[in-house]
């Protein structure tokens, strides 16, 4: 399968590149970038030819799939290019869409197996426990979802395009807080989302601060509250933390932490690790991200969606669209 990879910046470098040079069936057959520089450095590191890409023409060499990899605000024009493609596949980094009408359009015609998305926490084993004990119920009905991300300051969330509010598309949320979301969602199984209340501080058209509550469909007749906390105003836990009958489960996919906290409802109980076999999922980023292509690569091969598709991610760019939609507080353009 040859893959060629649209934008040559951290993700692609640190990530993309050293996963799928040791993917078998995997041929690199191109990288492509606007910034020449860190093509070309990349190119010669790697050994993959680049192919430059003038700002004012998109052309490109042939490829099974295509990684997009830059800024969502300059990925239009790879869209309208890739229309006359309809064979080539995508893999797209997150974020994916900010609305699920932006979800469609990025989708097209495509099956649904020909367009992955770059939500690898879903491949963390952590992330994957906790689904099991959606699914199993072993602490119990699920009782609530809380989501905590940030920090005072500066979130370290992107390259150099973070200053840019066109090109970022969004802020914390948008960039870092998605994958917490899109966590949650898939570990719960959710079914829908619904807003209830929230709020959003803006600064130079990017949201510095969103406070919401959301309520999730699970099996009928099941609801559960979610709230979610994505900040650079106040501390956070920077966790996911699900309140079950009989325990409090939470975790990072920050990948660093590699178990469960349980901690048991009645009173005096201590808490203790809930850690994942190979079985379930692995446990750092390579190896999620290894896992996450493995599966993109299968969907290809059988021509049937997964959970790396962009069909199972819909839930989550509804989300987005509801948490955007709330009226932002404090908002200012550099003028």
């Amino acid at each position: 399968m040859r893959i060629g990879i649209i934008g040559c910046g951290t993700i692609s470098r640190n990530v993309h590149l050293p996963v799928l040079l040791a993917t078998p069936g995997v041929e690199l057959a191109w990288l492509a970038d606007t910034n020449r520089v860190s093509g070309q450095s990349l190119s010669h590191a790697s050994g993959i030819p680049f192919h430059h890409i003038a700002d004012a023409r998109v052309d490109l060499p042939s490829a099974d799939m295509v990684v997009i990899a830059i800024p969502s605000g300059a990925r239009e024009a790879y869209y309208d290019y890739f229309e006359k493609y309809p064979d080539i596949a995508f893999y797209i980094e997150k974020p994916f869409a900010k609305s699920l009408a932006e979800h469609a359009r990025i989708v097209g015609n495509r099956a649904p197996w020909q367009v992955a998305v770059g939500v690898d926490r879903r491949s963390f084993g952590l992330t994957r426990l906790l689904r099991e004990l959606f699914l199993h119920r072993p602490f119990g009905k699920p009782l609530s979802i809380k989501i905590e991300f940030g920090g005072l300051g500066r979130i370290l969330i992107g390259d150099s395009f973070m200053s840019n509010s066109v090109l970022a598309g969004g802020g914390a949320l948008y960039q870092m807080g998605v994958h917490f979301l899109d966590a949650a969602l898939f570990a719960s199984c959710a079914e829908d989302v619904e807003l209830r209340t929230g709020r959003m501080i803006t600064e130079n058209g990017m949201d510095i601060h969103v406070d919401a509550q959301l309520e999730l469909k699970l099996s009928a007749p099941e609801r559960l509250p979610l709230s979610i906390l994505v900040t650079q105003l106040q501390a956070t836990s920077n966790r996911i933390e699900i309140a079950f009958e009989g325990a409090t489960v939470s975790f990072s996919i920050m990948y660093g932490e590699q178990y469960l906290r349980v901690t048991p409802r009645h009173s005096g109980a201590s808490s203790w690790k809930l850690v994942p076999d190979q079985k379930t999922g692995p446990l750092d980023v390579f190896a999620s991200f290894g896992l996450h292509w493995k599966s993109v690569i299968e969907a290809l091969v059988t021509r049937t969606e997964n959970y790396t598709s962009a069909s199972q991610a819909l839930l989550t760019s509804k989300a987005i669209e509801l948490l955007y939609a709330i009226p932002a507080e404090g908002s200012h353009q550099n003028g």
